[in-house]
């Protein structure tokens, strides 16, 4: 039987690709571009008004490599809830930071977090990786749940029948660090 958790995310996932295919008001991408984190234009979006990463579960921010910036045309709070997308990806894990236009800042609304484990699993779309899914959206973000989610998608279906608490996060990243 499948969770509720999963049936939203399944619909939710859906009513995207919906909007996506439809052009129902989802954003259309007008820049993109590759930047090193040591970029001051990156370093500047790192800031999250002091909000201690490690206290949500969120992936410590890199010290090298290059992030993926995301602008986005019609993308308000109002409609897809950001205006710019920041992406890093590693072997292990991806980080997806949303940001808005607000008082002609960007402000950082929310984020997802994928750390990806060692094994796989078979699904109705083919053979996935088991990973866990950290999400923080603070409140008014169209569809995002507010404040912070930790999934776990794999054949464990202990883990994967309810969120996640932080300290299970942790145990479990150390676990697929050995």
């Amino acid at each position: 039987m499948i969770g509720r958790h999963r049936a939203v995310m399944i619909l939710f996932s859906a009513l995207v690709s919906l909007g996506l295919l439809v052009g129902c008001g989802i954003p259309s991408m007008t820049h993109r571009e590759r930047m090193e984190v040591t970029d001051p234009k990156v370093s500047a979006l790192w800031n999250m008004g002091g909000m201690d990463r490690g206290d949500l579960g969120l992936m410590p921010l890199p010290e090298s490599g290059s992030v993926v910036i995301s602008q986005y045309k019609g993308g308000d709070p109002k409609g897809a809830g950001y205006d710019t997308l920041l992406t890093y990806d590693e072997a292990t894990a991806t980080v997806e930071m949303a940001f808005s236009h607000q008082g002609g800042r960007l402000r950082w609304i929310g984020e997802h977090d994928t750390y990806y484990g060692p094994k796989e699993y078979d699904t109705a779309d083919g053979v996935q990786r088991e990973r866990i899914v950290v999400s923080y959206w603070q409140d008014g973000v169209r569809y995002t749940q507010p404040g912070l989610r930790i999934q776990y998608d794999g054949d464990d279906e202990e883990l994967a029948a309810l969120p996640l608490t932080i300290g299970q996060l942790k145990s479990k990243l150390r676990e697929w660090a050995d």
